[in-house]
């Protein structure tokens, strides 16, 4: 029988044994959960900062590096003093403290040594930053703006001018869940990539249109807040044709990890090229701007509602055309319109574009708007959205405004139902064919990703129903 002492050991033996098993199946294992570098993006295991492929991060490396010789010779010499005094005077060996109160020389010397070091330091850094200030002389200016949560761009000057982008992440929502195994460019993967010629001073531009966002990109030593109201600038000179990414590096809301920035740096002849080819695209997909869309225009592509559809734009579209204002799709939209993930299944994509361009040809009665008349002569129509026996409150135009009206049913001379919907016409006028194709297929999807609609194979049969997602 084992005495209480050996119990002690014995646990403690087995303890340190299934440490040691542990550590070794993690270190094991390891080949099994390695993960590769990124391409342009941060390599596995990073200790320090990236050499970068311009001269501004160039230099960032250099006096990084630099600052940290420093601080370690200052820390190698302060300890060593310190360490040295602590044995060589210690009272076993007889040392006796010093009786002066004060030394003239020792602050000089600690006040002029600081001192040189600094500006020895900031002599350098003067002039790196002077340099990083300096926006002029570009060979392209391209204005970047922060959306939540995507980049803008706009070429503004050079070979690209009047090009603009919109750059949407397109991990999709299977990898973000888990579902499916994470790609090595998760989350630094956008559809349209900002692209910029080798060897040429590209000065950004850059503003927010609603909260402070920062365009950054580490190999290129750039970031620079995105302020609302504000214009900010930047510049980088890429020596090193290749993609490199980078991040909102701002706080910015819930989806500020979905906010990158890819950019595509090409040979001047390829710059060129995709700058041509990229206005020849935009030509082509180009809609006189006073067009107004009707079903006749658009029959003949949503009936047979192409394959491989963009979610992305069409989740971004159903926020920024304004369909929010008055419909919920998913976790997103309001209650002044049908909930479109209860649409019934005979609501083709040709029929949804129908009632989005004919909002009146059928309303809900649930969501049939109302005009009020009061004694002062005023004439208010809207969505009544609570009413009681002293007031109504009422909703006249969700896409300006959705705080209701609230008048006192004693100033209410006249009400009577309208026959127009609340739903403003016109909704689909700004978009180009593949923004509206892109939007009718995410309502027709109820917003399911896994729509048929998506799918680089298409639906079975395009011209029935999409396959609701299972």
């Amino acid at each position: 029988m084992l005495n209480p002492g050996e119990t002690m050991q014995r646990q403690r033996n087995n303890f340190f044994q299934q440490c040691f098993l542990t550590l070794t199946g993690v270190l094991m294992s390891g080949a099994a959960l390695a993960v590769q570098d990124m391409p342009g993006g941060p390599n596995v295991l990073q200790t320090n900062l990236r050499p970068g492929v311009t001269k501004i991060a160039a230099d960032q490396y250099w006096i990084h590096n630099f600052l940290m010789i420093v601080c370690l010779v200052i820390f190698v010499a302060v300890f060593a003093v310190m360490f040295y005094s602590i044995w060589a005077h210690r009272k076993s060996r007889g040392a006796k403290p010093a009786d002066f109160h004060e030394s003239t020389t020792v602050e000089i010397a600690w006040t002029i040594i600081p001192f040189l070091i600094v500006i020895g330091l900031a002599i350098p850094a003067t002039r790196m930053v002077i340099e990083q200030k300096d926006t002029s002389q570009a060979d392209l200016t391209i204005k970047a703006v922060g959306y939540q949560w995507k980049w803008g761009y706009e070429y503004m000057r050079g070979d690209a001018e009047g090009v603009t982008l919109l750059s949407t992440l397109t991990t999709p929502l299977s990898q973000m869940d888990g579902s499916e195994p994470m790609s090595e460019t998760y989350l630094m993967e956008v559809d349209q990539p900002l692209v910029v010629p080798v060897n040429q001073k590209i000065r950004m531009v850059v503003t927010a249109t609603d909260v402070i966002h920062a365009w950054m990109v580490p190999a290129f030593g750039v970031k620079q807040d995105a302020i609302p109201g504000f214009v900010r600038d930047t510049w980088f000179r890429a020596e090193k044709v290749g993609t490199y990414r980078g991040n909102c590096a701002e706080l910015c809301g819930k989806n500020h990890s979905q906010m990158p920035i890819v950019v595509e740096v090409k040979s001047q002849e390829d710059f060129v090229k995709w700058a041509a080819a990229k206005k020849q695209e935009m030509m082509a997909q180009a809609d006189d701007a006073t067009k107004e869309w009707t079903l006749a225009d658009l029959e003949g592509s949503v009936t047979g509602l192409e394959k491989g559809r963009s979610f992305v734009h069409g989740r971004e579209l159903f926020r920024t055309a304004s369909c929010v204002s008055c419909h919920k799709l998913g976790d997103a939209g309001n209650a002044f319109g049908p909930e479109l993930a209860q649409l019934e299944a005979k609501m083709t994509p040709l029929e949804i574009t129908r009632h989005i361009l004919e909002p009146s040809l059928k309303i809900d009665e649930k969501y049939r708007s109302t005009t009020l008349v009061t004694d002062d002569g005023r004439s208010i129509t809207g969505l009544v959205v609570e009413e009681t026996p002293t007031e109504v409150a009422i909703v006249e135009n969700p896409v300006a405004k959705a705080e209701p009206v609230r008048i006192k049913t004693s100033d209410i001379e006249g009400r009577s139902t309208s026959p127009v919907s609340i739903m403003p016409k016109g909704l689909l006028d700004k978009l180009t064919r593949d923004e509206v194709l892109d939007l009718v297929a995410f309502v027709a999807a109820r917003g399911q990703e896994s729509n048929c609609l998506f799918n680089p194979d298409g639906c079975p049969l395009h011209s029935a129903a999409p396959v609701p997602a299972k």
